[in-house]
Formats: C-alpha cells, structure tokens, sequence
C-alpha cells in the first residue's frame, strides 16, 4: 500500500507529464511594419497567462483565446489557444515567455524573426546583404554583423558556403550556428556574427561571399540521366563603420557584473583565504585586467585568469581565483571595475563588496620564534654598540652579521627558515632580483608545488639586508 507522499508524488509526477507549454509564429520572415501573430498553444488542468506582453520590441495586442481538442492516438486531449499580434520593425526575437502550469514553471522556446528590407526584391535573386544595427560604435565594443542569403525556393541549390572577408582591425569573437526559414516563395539563411574594432577611425568591411552549389540533371552520351554539380559565387554589399576612441582611463566598454566569493571568513594563522573573483556580461573581456587588492600584512597568490563562454548567452565570464594569507584579521577591500556603457553614452562602475577575514588566535601572543627573532635582534643592536668603541673597521663589518645569522636558536635560521625569509624580503620586494625569490619562497610554503629554493642566491639576499640593517 502506498503511503501518502509517495502517492503524492506520482499525482504531481503524472500531472506534468500533461502539462506543456508551446509558442509559434504566423510567419518569421517579414517587411517592415507587418504584423506577426503569435500563437500560445498550453496543455494542462490550471495555468496563467500574461495579459500583456512586449515582443520584439512592441507591445502586443490580445487577439483571441479558444479551446481545441485534439486526438492523439486514440486519447483527446484538450489546448487551450491564446494569440497576440504584434509589430515588427527589425530584426528580433521573441524572448522565452513564462507560463506557470498545475503549478510548474514552462518556458517557451526563443523564436527567430527576420525582417526583408525594401532593398531585397524577390526579382532580383538571389542576393547577399551584410547589414549591422548599430554603426557608430567604440573601440572595443561588441557588435553584431549578419550575413542574409535570400534565394527563390528550388530543390537545384545543394549546399551554401558562407565566407567573411579579411576585416582590418576588426576582430571576429564569435560565429553562431546558421539559421534558415522559408516565406512564401522566398528561402533565407542568416549567418551571424560578434564583431569588435580594435582601431578608431573609419573602419569598413568589404562584400562578404556566399558560395552555392547548384544540381543540374544532364543526359550523357549513351543517354543516361545524372546529376552534374557546379558552384557559384554572391556577393554582398560593402559596409562602412565609424569608430571612436573610449573616454581618457577606461578601457572596458560593454555591460557587467563583479563579484568575489571566499570559501571561507575565518583561517588560522599563516593559512589560505580563497576567494572566487568573477567579471560577467557582454564586452571587451581581452582587454580587461582587474586590479589586486593590495592588504597591510597579508600575501596575495593571483592564478592566472580564465575567460570562459556563457552557455545559451552571448554573455562571457572572467574568473580568477585569489588567496589571502594573514597572520591577523583582515579586510579584503572592494575590487573596481570602471567602464563605459555604449547604450546609455555613460561612464559606470560596478564593485564587489569588502570581505572581513577573522584570524583564528590573532591575539595570542608570539609564537616561541617571533619572540627568538625580536631576541636575536636585540642582542645584535647592543653588540653593534659595543664593538663600536672596542673593534677594528674589518671587525665591524663581519661580526654583526654572523650573530645575525646566529640569532634565534642558535644556527642559521635566516637561510634555512623559510618562512623567516620571507617576512624579511618582503620589505625590499622592488628590488632586483627579490620578487622572484619570493616568488619561489610562496610556493614552496603555501601552494606545495614549489621546484625548490635556491639556496646560494637565497643567502646572498639575506646577507646584502642584513648589512643594510647594521648601517
């Protein structure tokens, strides 16, 4: 016998395997300013629809509703038909529209429609046209170009083969997959691209080609009937493009989001705070860098950034994985990205928020090595100051820096601690020859991929501060 929730859960199991939800158009090849119907076709026991929408660009107009039954292998099912008209004054889609039924969310399917310009005369097929919506655009930002085919519908054309011309300046990020659809008498097939100029000034993209191979049935010499092949080209119209210069410092130019995620708000001493910093949205990802936040106290390791595509969006995504190491609490400040907004003409800027890190044991006091070192430190000072009155020039310069080596637990620990080392070059990380040491000193403490230390060049570093310091 079956206990209430399981058969509960088969009730709602079988009732949405009824439910659907469908969207079709009347026609996705159109002129400008024609109407498109579209139509709603929902299957399901309780549901909503919108009473008004925004297709396209336009708000819709409700046209009808009604009931159709249908037969499907011997099962009638009921649909119920909602259509709205709407206007069509470019190329557009018809976004995904929600429709809650018996309680579940539906999406319909993104429709494609295509808008025929004045230009495209069906007696002149076939023809090629390149067109772009926007014209005007900046350095680095996102465009789309599209490439139309439009040919009489005939069963001679085999196969087509889009080709772009060579584009100075200009860099192709992304192909989409092609899309046809027929009207009447008329076939397309729509290529689309995104576009961005590297150069300002007067860019233009020459006629792109469209090649197509056409079947050709022929008898041969004893009379027999094939199919002969042959190829030929169409061309597009040119394109022109003016391109302006970004505002002086900025170099970003698109729409995006910033956000820094840490897997944690609380680390012991000396261990990692990982942190998740991603850049979404549409833009000039390639030129983009993201500037590290820089913490009193606390070791920034930085992977290398990974830019990724988003799936089912012309959206892209910028991620770049950081890690903290403190030795007390601290605050990961915000991270700022300033960009210019090509819709609005505006410079905007978008932050992720600051991050307070705890230290687990911040205020404990020393550690047995701090309080050697401070120690050793001391001891060095006063001997300086007492070899001052008692020993030679030569003795000046050698026996402070052997204590200093000998300072903490009596051997070197300048060299062999690591760790040491690296609080102690971190004060000189500009000079020459330091960052790559601490470059290798981090990871062989934090990361544990390191190739090793060198000791010799090691020593010698330690050796030129620790004259520094007795002078």
């Amino acid at each position: 016998m079956l206990n209430p929730g399981r058969l509960a859960l088969i009730l709602l199991t079988t009732v949405s395997l009824y439910a659907s939800v469908t969207a079709v158009v009347d026609k996705n090849i159109v002129h400008k300013g024609e109407t498109v119907t579209l139509t709603l076709n929902i299957e399901g026991k309780e549901f909503s629809v919108p009473s008004a929408m925004t297709l396209c660009g336009n708000a819709s107009l409700f046209a009808n509703h009604e009931q159709k039954t249908e037969d499907a292998e011997g099962t009638f099912k009921k649909i119920e038909q909602y259509r709205f008209r709407f206007k069509v004054e470019s190329d557009c889609t018809v976004e995904p529209i929600l429709v809650v039924v018996d309680g579940v969310e539906h999406y319909t399917p993104a429709l494609n429609i295509t808008l025929v310009q004045d230009d495209i005369q069906t007696d002149k097929m076939p023809k090629v046209v390149m067109k772009s919506r926007k014209k005007g655009l900046y350095v680095g930002e996102v465009f789309e170009l599209e490439v139309l085919f439009v040919y009489p519908k005939s069963p001679k054309v085999a196969d087509t083969i889009f080709v772009l011309p060579e584009m100075k300046h200009l860099w192709v990020k992304k192909a989409y997959d092609g899309v046809e659809s027929s009207e009447g008498e008329i076939h397309l097939q729509k290529r689309r691209y995104l576009l961005t100029p590297q150069q300002a000034g007067d860019l233009h993209i020459d006629p792109a080609e469209v090649k197509v191979a056409y079947d050709k049935s022929e008898l041969d010499a004893w009379g027999n009937r094939k199919i002969k092949r042959y190829w030929e080209s169409h061309y597009s119209n040119r394109l022109e493009l003016h391109i302006k210069d970004l505002p002086e410092g900025v170099r970003a130019v698109g729409e995006f989001t910033l956000s820094l995620t840490v897997d944690t708000r609380e680390a012991k001493r000396n261990s990692p705070v990982v942190a998740e910093l991603t850049l979404q949205g549409r833009g000039n990802f390639e030129d983009i860098t993201l500037d590290q936040p820089v913490i009193k106290g606390v070791d920034l390791f930085a992977e290398e950034p990974l830019l990724e595509k988003v799936v089912n969006s012309d959206d892209e995504r910028l991620q770049q994985r950081l890690s903290f190491v403190g030795r007390a609490d601290f605050t990961i400040p915000p991270i700022t990205l300033k960009y210019f907004d090509p819709k609005s003409g505006e410079l905007r800027r978008v932050e992720t928020k600051a991050v307070a890190i705890h230290i687990v044991g911040d205020d404990e006091s020393p550690s047995s090595g701090e309080m050697t070192e401070e120690k050793g430190e001391h001891t060095m000072a006063l001997a300086v100051i007492y070899l001052l009155g008692f020993l030679s020039a030569v003795l000046l310069l050698r026996v402070p820096w052997k204590r200093y080596l000998n300072a903490g637990k009596g051997k070197k620990a300048a060299v062999h601690d690591h760790r040491a080392a690296l609080r102690l070059l971190l004060a000189h990380k500009d000079d020459e020859g330091v960052q790559e040491m601490l470059e290798a000193l981090e990871k062989e403490l934090y990361s544990g991929n390191g190739e090793g230390v060198d000791e010799k060049k090691l020593k010698k570093l330690l050796r030129r501060y620790a004259k520094k310091k007795q002078h």
